[in-house]
């Protein structure tokens, strides 16, 4: 197998060739994006915490996407390289694999087109073999690579959590992050108390994105070449993502610098 980079980020996808040696299909690698396998992020984001936010692995993994549903199912790790820059703090690698493992069998990918990716089904079961997924830091090696591949990067996790450990580039549109809010806020509230750990998740999501926001429109204010009628817009929309931010970041425990 040779497989091709197609970008990096926190968690990337590389492309692989699949059963009988045929390139996967792009919907399948746009749909397994990221925002598609919260679980498995959350295994890098444990992993590169405790090896001090650098370092970088491949996974070599094999899978099937069920029919119709696109649940992940008979995942596999068959292979699992850790390259250069993790920390002796950091866990095992047998470790790291079983959490992946554990995570894609957890995981669902869409079924339709979302923000975060196209979506994928089909009649019958898809079984993949030797997919390479790329769990890299965000370093600005990587990052200016990322960047000349996909529309988007998500970039870290960074240490301070407070800074928003994730965010994206270039940024993303206003729209899309008022979207992000109030899915993150949707599930946050329907998690509760009943798992702590995925309701702190959504917690920072939404607080990353109304940073990623606020730094978003806060540009459009400054911008000479915004039309002085939508200033008063943008500044009611600065106002409104402000207090989000700081609602959300009184619940981790965070200050939002203010203007």
């Amino acid at each position: 197998m040779s497989p091709r980079a197609r970008g990096l980020g926190p968690l990337c996808l590389l492309l692989a060739t699949g059963c009988g040696g045929a390139e996967l299909s792009p919907k399948i690698i746009g749909a397994m994006r990221p925002t598609s396998l919260p679980a498995v992020v959350a295994c890098w984001e444990t992993e590169l915490e405790q090896a001090g936010f650098t370092g970088s692995y491949v996974a070599t993994v094999d899978l099937t996407i069920e029919a119709e549903t696109s649940r992940i199912k008979a995942a596999k790790v068959t292979r699992l390289v850790r390259e250069e820059g993790v920390g002796d703090a950091s866990p095992s690698e047998g470790t790291f694999r079983s959490c992946v493992e554990r995570a894609l069998l957890a995981s669902k990918l869409a079924t339709e087109a979302t923000e975060g990716g196209t979506g994928f089904r089909e009649d019958g079961d898809v079984a993949i073999e030797g997919l390479r997924m790329a769990f890299v830091d965000a370093s600005s090696e990587r990052r200016r690579d990322a960047a000349r591949r996909v529309p988007h990067v998500l970039l870290g996790p960074r240490a301070d959590r407070c800074q928003g450990l994730y965010s994206h580039d270039p940024p993303r549109d206003a729209s899309v992050l008022d979207g992000a809010i109030a899915e993150a806020e949707r599930r946050a509230k329907a998690i509760g108390a009943t798992d702590l750990d995925a309701y702190a998740r959504e917690l920072q999501k939404e607080y990353d994105a109304a940073l990623e926001l606020i730094a978003r429109l806060r540009d459009e204010a400054t911008d000479p070449l915004v039309p002085a009628a939508n200033h008063a817009r943008v500044e009611t929309a600065l106002v409104e993502a402000e207090a989000v931010a700081q609602r959300t970041g009184k619940l981790i425990g965070c200050t939002v610098p203010t203007r």
